[in-house]
């Protein structure tokens, strides 16, 4: 999930410096992935917090895998 959650974050690439790239899979309780989400831009919400404010409820008793990518900005 860690490296989903790479890949979600490109959906931002060259977007949010001087903040790296950010994205987030968040699981439910039962193990399957209910969304995936990624920092828009500098100063945006974060991602974590667009993916429980997505579902809700069904976040709840899950698992959010994140990753922070610190290479290229773009």
């Amino acid at each position: 999930m860690l490296a989903r959650a790479a890949e979600v974050s490109l959906g931002a690439l060259g977007l949010t410096h001087p903040h790296p790239n950010h994205g987030c899979v968040l699981l439910s309780a039962a193990g399957q992935v209910i969304t995936e989400a990624h920092l828009r831009a500098q100063g945006a919400t974060s991602a974590e917090q667009q993916a429980c404010s997505t579902v809700g409820e069904a976040a709840r008793g899950g698992t959010a895998y994140l990753n922070l990518e610190t290479g290229e900005q773009g």
